[in-house]
C-alpha cells in the first residue's frame, strides 16, 4: 500500500515537471496522469490548459479537472472555491473553444450552478457553444430555461434542434405533472411536432391531451398527411381515451380540409400548416 502511494507521488512529481514541455504528447500524458492521481491542489496547474491553443490539450485538461472535481464531490469535500474559480474562468475567457472546454468541467457541478451561469445565455448563444450549453443543462426543470430551449429548437442546425427538443421533453417529464399542465397545454402544437420529430411513443402527449383544460387549448392548425398518419398510428396504440381524442380533434385539422382564398393574406388564413 505504502509502495503504491510512493509510486503515485513520483508519477505526479514527474508529470508536473513535464507540463511545460513543448512536445504535445508529453504534455498530454502529463495532464492525464495528474488527472488520474492528483487532488484539489493540482487544479491550479490544470486550469490554464483549458485555454491552450491545441484542442487535444484542452480536451484532456477538461477531462482531468472533471476527474479531480468528481472525486472531491464523492468525498464530500467543499467545492465552493472550485465553483467560484470555474465560474470566473468561464466569464473571463473570450475564446469559444476555451468556453466549451470549461462547460465540460461545469457538468460536475450542481445543476443550480449550471442553471444560474448558463441559463441566461441560452438564447444568445449559437453553434458549438449553444450545443455544449444545451447538453450541460439537459437535466434542468427550470421552466424559463426550458422555454428558451423551445425557442432555440427552431434552429436549422439539425443537431442543435434535436438536443434542444430532447432536453425540453426530458425536463417537462421530470416535473410534477399538475405543475406543468397549464404551461404545456397552450404549447400542444409544439409537443405534437416534437413527438413526430423525435418519434416518441406519445405517452406524455396523450396524458397532456387527456387532462388538458379545453379552454386553454391552442387554436387549431392544419397538419400535412405524414403527421396525420403518425398521429393516427399513436391513436391506434393508445387505450381508449375519449378526453385525449376530443382534445386532439379540437386542435388538429388535416390539411386537405382547409381552403385557400387569394383574397386572404397568410395571417388571415383559418389554418396554417406547421
Amino acid at each position: 500500500m505504502r509502495a503504491n502511494i510512493i509510486s503515485r507521488s513520483i508519477w505526479k512529481f514527474l508529470a508536473k515537471r513535464k507540463l511545460k514541455s513543448e512536445n504535445i504528447t508529453i504534455k498530454y500524458n502529463a495532464i492525464h496522469i495528474i488527472g488520474e492521481f492528483g487532488n484539489e491542489n493540482a487544479l491550479d496547474k490544470l486550469y490554464p490548459f483549458l485555454s491552450d491553443d491545441e484542442q487535444i490539450i484542452r480536451n484532456v485538461a477538461s477531462l482531468s479537472i472533471k476527474s479531480i472535481t468528481g472525486k472531491m464531490i464523492k468525498e464530500d469535500k467543499s467545492t465552493l472555491e472550485i465553483q467560484s474559480m470555474l465560474i470566473d474562468l468561464f466569464r473571463d475567457v473570450k475564446s469559444l473553444s476555451s468556453k466549451i472546454s470549461i462547460i465540460e468541467v461545469l457538468k460536475e457541478l450542481p445543476l443550480k450552478i449550471r442553471e444560474d451561469l448558463l441559463g441566461p445565455i441560452v438564447k444568445s448563444s449559437e453553434d458549438d457553444l449553444l450545443y455544449s450549453i444545451l447538453v450541460s443543462l439537459e437535466d434542468t426543470q427550470n421552466l424559463e430555461i426550458l422555454e428558451d430551449m423551445l425557442m432555440v429548437s427552431e434552429s436549422k442546425d439539425i443537431v442543435i434542434r434535436r438536443v434542444a427538443l430532447e432536453s425540453w421533453v426530458k425536463g417537462l417529464e421530470k416535473i410534477e405533472f399538475d405543475d406543468i399542465l397549464e404551461y404545456i397545454t397552450p404549447r400542444l402544437h409544439q409537443l405534437i411536432r416534437i413527438n413526430y420529430e423525435l418519434q416518441l411513443d406519445g405517452s406524455f402527449l396523450r396524458k397532456v391531451l387527456s387532462y388538458a383544460n379545453q379552454s386553454q387549448l391552442p387554436s387549431p392548425k392544419a397538419y400535412p398527411d405524414f403527421i396525420i398518419r403518425y398521429l393516427t398510428e399513436l391513436l391506434g396504440n393508445w387505450d381508449y381515451d375519449p378526453e385525449a381524442y376530443r382534445s386532439l380533434h379540437a386542435i388538429v385539422v388535416p390539411s386537405y380540409f382547409t381552403f385557400s382564398d387569394d383574397d386572404l393574406s397568410e395571417s388571415e388564413q383559418p389554418f396554417m400548416i406547421l
